[in-house]
């Protein structure tokens, strides 16, 4: 798993003051997105979890910024925080194109 992938967002701290960053998805790769662990001294990153690549595409629905993305407990949350129009079926944002995309996503390593 590398950092290759996508643009890095640091998301926030670990308990131990490592910074924690969220690896976007690559749609020209087809590969979901990651978190990294980073050192702030020696800069080195560690992979925390890789999501699925199937996920590429929902992930890409979500753009990036506060507020937006959480790692906590080993899982990480992505969330909207636009929405257009009310969803009948309750199963996503309105973007007056008629695709519906969801509000939020959470990804975690399965027990």
């Amino acid at each position: 798993m590398g950092a290759e992938g996508g643009r890095l967002t640091p998301i926030g701290l670990d308990e131990g003051g490592k910074v924690l960053a969220y690896e976007e998805s690559n749609m020209y790769s087809e590969q979901g997105g990651a978190v990294w662990q980073i050192d702030p001294t020696s800069h080195k990153k560690r992979p925390l979890m890789r999501n699925p690549s199937t996920s590429y595409e929902v992930e890409g629905e979500f753009e990036m910024g506060d507020g937006r993305v959480l790692y906590a407990h080993k899982r990480l949350y992505l969330g909207a925080d636009d929405i257009s129009e009310p969803s009948s079926s309750g199963s996503g944002s309105g973007s007056g194109s008629g695709k519906k995309t969801p509000l939020a996503v959470v990804f975690g390593h399965a027990k």
